[in-house]
């Protein structure tokens, strides 16, 4: 979505970004069944990107169960200096499927993080949470998954 400020973020479509280091990496590791989610966690290059990456396995394990608490994740200028994101996973899965399910997307809003307080992204994670219920549902519907 377009922003009026003179200094704005965008990505590129078909971009692809570290799962570690970014919002929406974080938010579908986290939601993803937990023997999957660790087979993925032992292959990933936890590269850093800026001083505030998470390149330790074991504090980015506790980072993404915080994550599936909480229900949202942020990058915290873990990808791009100066930049702030709060995400959510889409989990199209229902009923008896929810179990092993895993996200089939994420929504994310990112911004300078002078624009985007943590408290801010918290105040913005109930709203993503709502969108991510909606587009769930619609993915169920035209898939003619019962909800």
């Amino acid at each position: 979505m377009p922003s009026p400020q003179v200094v704005r973020l965008f990505t590129v479509v078909g971009n692809r970004t570290p799962l570690h280091a970014t919002g929406a990496g974080k938010a579908l590791l986290a939601n993803l069944p937990p023997a999957r989610r660790d087979a993925l966690l032992e292959r990933l290059d936890l590269r850093g990107y800026t001083a505030h990456t998470i390149v330790d396995r074991g504090v980015l394990r506790r980072t993404l169960d915080e994550v599936r608490e909480k229900g949202y994740a942020l990058d915290d200028e873990e990808y791009d200096e100066g930049v702030r994101c709060v995400a959510v996973a889409v989990i199209a899965a229902s009923g008896r499927d929810s179990a092993n399910a895993a996200p089939v997307a994420a929504l994310s809003i990112s911004a300078p993080a002078n624009r985007l307080s943590r408290q801010r992204c918290a105040e913005l994670a109930p709203v993503l949470r709502r969108a991510a219920a909606e587009l769930a549902e619609a993915l169920r519907d035209q898939a003619g998954a019962p909800s």
